[in-house]
């Protein structure tokens, strides 16, 4: 039924499907008036916006040991500037979505989500600063592909690849950390990521690994396997109590729980597996008579099969997309790509747009920490449309209401509609 209905929305114009009814009845339903419901909403996306950027500029700057003065002319700024970034992207949404609303006379498929979400994509990213661009792009890219291949399965157009997310990472901590360790090395968020899990402890060259006594080179390996295991364990003990805390303030007891989350060890075994698997066939495959850089993506390839201890698609297809960003790059510069100014823009358009269209119309696809975000950051406007009326559109929109009830019964509210 839904791949039926899909070819009637993408069928003539005379023939699209539309849904009769106001903004107000289908879309912003707590508010009757369009532009009260777009400063609503920017207002509401703005403030939450600034409780997620403020801790993390502040952390960053405390890391970095900038000086209060910097962080008064530089990160402040920042701060707003970037939270007014999502507060423009969510009321233009609304704005748009009216807009073509009165335009049509009606809802159709493409200008329910689509069409404003690239009007209000297209005005938030403008707003960000040039080097959080590129960032934003890959990361919303990421998700938009992920989106689309759940998407494409839930329709049966596609058969799941078995360990596919293990594929797709293989290939990403080929390029990366080849990447890495190459002359130009990685200076974003990545390459700081890489240079602490790496730049702690470091494998003995060849001849000094030969000549070195056992004992020693099992000490070194046990060291090199620790680190990234205890990094990888706390860091996911640490996101599980902040955002377990109300539960461990009400009971304590919880708190054990935390501490012995089986991912938490999983997610530490897949750093060790990484780093160590890397550095120790670097090493090995320095006996073959083979290039430098086919060494290191052998190597990155091989440590990449790590991904086996969790499995997550997000972390494959995130680091993916990183890959593609790394190999586009390298294209420009060998003189074989062109380096467009504002293809990062166009990517976010593109990536963010495909989000909202899916998270309005068929949120049920999405990946649920996603449709989670935007839920908060609106503080669950967007979960206030009237989803059963778009059922017409064959995407089974009315299963957002399930995501809805599930929301709002974890924050103890009651649905508004």
């Amino acid at each position: 039924q839904p791949i039926i209905s899909m070819v009637v929305v993408f069928s003539r114009p005379s023939e699209w499907i539309c849904v009769e009814g106001s903004c107000y009845e289908l879309g912003h339903t707590w508010q009757p008036y369009c532009v009260l419901a777009s400063l609503e909403v920017f207002a509401k996306t703005f403030l939450a916006a600034l409780k997620i950027y403020v801790p993390l500029f502040l952390i960053s700057d405390v890391l970095s040991r900038r000086r209060p003065s910097q962080v008064v002319l530089s990160t402040l700024p920042n701060i707003l500037r970037s939270s007014l970034f999502l507060g423009v992207n969510g009321g233009m949404l609304v704005t748009s979505i009216c807009f073509f609303r009165r335009l049509f006379g009606r809802f159709y498929f493409y200008s329910t989500g689509l069409l404003p979400g690239i009007i209000a994509s297209l005005s938030a990213i403008l707003v960000e600063r040039k080097s959080r661009r590129s960032m934003l792009s890959v990361y919303v890219c990421s998700i938009a592909a992920e989106t689309l291949y759940t998407m494409a399965k839930y329709r049966k157009w596609i058969s799941p690849l078995p360990y596919g997310e293990v594929v797709l990472f293989c290939f990403a901590s080929s390029v990366l950390l080849s990447a890495y360790r190459s002359k130009k090395g990685l200076h974003d968020a990545v390459g700081s990521i890489l240079r602490l899990l790496f730049a702690p402890l470091r494998m003995p060259q060849l001849k000094s690994f030969c000549s070195t006594p056992l004992s020693s080179v099992t000490r070194d390996a046990i060291a090199l396997t620790l680190w990234p295991f205890l990094l990888g364990y706390c860091l996911q003990t640490t996101l599980s109590l902040i955002s377990s805390l109300k539960s461990i303030l009400r009971h304590p007891s919880h708190l054990k729980k935390c501490l012995l989350k089986r991912y938490s060890f999983k997610f530490g075994g897949f750093l060790a597996a990484l780093t160590t698997g890397f550095k120790l066939l670097n090493v090995v495959l320095l006996f073959l008579p083979i290039s430098r850089e086919l060494r290191l993506a052998l190597s990155g390839a091989v440590a990449g099969l790590a991904m086996c201890f969790i499995r997550s698609s997000s972390i494959s297809v995130y680091a993916a997309g990183k890959a593609l960003e790394v190999l586009y790059y390298h294209g420009v510069d060998k003189g074989w790509l062109r380096n467009f100014y504002y293809g990062d823009v166009v990517l976010y358009v593109i990536g963010t747009s495909i989000l909202l269209h899916t998270a309005m119309l068929e949120g049920h696809n999405i990946r649920p920490s996603y449709y989670t975000f935007l839920h908060t950051i609106t503080s669950g406007r967007i979960s206030e449309l009237k989803y059963n009326s778009f059922d017409v559109f064959g995407t089974e929109t009315s299963k957002c209401n399930d995501l809805r009830e599930k929301l709002l019964k974890s924050q103890g509210r009651k649905p508004v509609i």
